[in-house]
């Protein structure tokens, strides 16, 4: 693997396509890109393949060793999955130091990161999850007062709560639909006459 050999990981669509966008992010212009045919906008570009703040790394490596860098930046994506489910880990299970240890370094090289590693910016999703478990978890607990478990998890995701009541937001599944657009549409309103 390069920069020790001659074989990098460019394949498949790193190659035709995440080479050239990591180069064009140095280029400044999240807006605009004359990259493509006669230029184009280059926010959709930026928002779907480059967005990750860990991208930012890559403007540090010349264009030419753009390569290294991607394979670095993979290396430390998935470093960074074994770290967070070592936090996770470590708050649910605190005496479990070699398990601790050993289910990160899976989690950080299980094949799904493997595959995906030719698609980074999917990695990042495996990055965010046991913390958002964690945090959906604390949440969860402090609303019911009781664990989450998976038995209960549809609880969190059915029951949204209302951000400006607090509580939990309750439909009335014998209304029609547009009567609960209505309501929605008047609610919206309201909130703009207060913002106003």
């Amino acid at each position: 693997m390069a920069p020790w050999g001659d074989r990098t990981i460019l394949i498949s669509d790193m190659a035709d396509q995440y080479v050239e966008f990591f180069c064009a992010l140095k280029q400044g212009d999240l807006f605009f890109s004359w990259s493509k045919t006669m230029g184009t906008s280059y926010i959709g570009v930026f928002s779907y393949y480059v967005s990750s703040p860990l991208s930012l790394l890559t403007l540090l490596a010349p264009n030419e060793n753009m390569p290294v860098a991607l394979m670095f930046l993979t290396v430390l994506k998935l470093g960074l999955a074994g770290l967070s489910y070592a936090v996770f880990s470590t708050r649910k299970f605190p005496s479990a130091e070699i398990t601790t240890v050993l289910c990160a370094s899976c989690y950080g090289l299980m094949s799904y990161n493997i595959a995906f590693s030719l698609s980074i910016m999917w990695l990042d999703g495996v990055i965010w999850l046991p913390l958002i478990l964690l945090a959906l978890e604390r949440a969860y607990r402090e609303r019911f007062s009781r664990n989450l478990t998976l038995s209960r998890l549809s609880e969190a995701v059915i029951l949204p709560l209302s951000p400006d009541k607090g509580n939990c937001l309750l439909y009335d599944a014998s209304l029609p639909a547009s009567m609960c657009l209505e309501n929605d549409l008047k609610m919206l309103l309201r909130m703009r006459e207060l913002l106003e």
